[in-house]
């Protein structure tokens, strides 16, 4: 953990969970997009158990998105001071401590903790994949 970023605030191993959810936010000063991803994190809160972290990436967030994100105390948050694009994702996936990491972004809305199931299943019974994706149309829900 010694070669992580100045940007990676507190909450690491909090847990040893058996996945983790790493999300990708920005909003860009819209206020649309602060909500989208409030949106986005409350449900992923309220679907996925207690024991997983959920580790949200905020790539040059604006003070009402981190505002906004305080209320949520099981979050492990970590923020960028500018727009480093998606590869600010990577600083979670290093500090996720799941086996198995688990990409959203903010405009992917889950239905339920089934889809990460499903995807565990699929990898523990195909021991040589190291990816997977789930039907969208059942799954996910769209934005947008």
């Amino acid at each position: 953990m010694n070669n992580l970023p100045s940007c990676v605030q507190a909450g690491i191993g909090t847990v040893n969970p058996s996945y983790s959810v790493v999300g990708l936010y920005s909003d860009f000063g819209d206020d649309k997009l602060t909500n989208l991803a409030v949106s986005n994190i409350a449900q992923l809160t309220n679907i996925v158990p207690q024991n997983i972290e959920i580790i949200v990436v905020l790539n040059d967030p604006t003070d009402k998105l981190i505002g906004a994100l305080k209320k949520f105390d099981r979050l492990i948050v970590l923020t960028t001071n500018k727009n480093l694009g998606c590869v600010v994702k990577n600083i979670g996936y290093q500090i996720a401590q799941g086996d198995y990491i688990f990409s959203i972004d903010h405009d992917v809305f889950v239905k339920n903790s089934y889809a990460f199931t499903k995807c565990i299943d699929f990898l523990n019974n195909n021991p040589n994949s190291v990816k997977c994706n789930t039907p969208q149309e059942n799954l996910f829900e769209e934005t947008i």
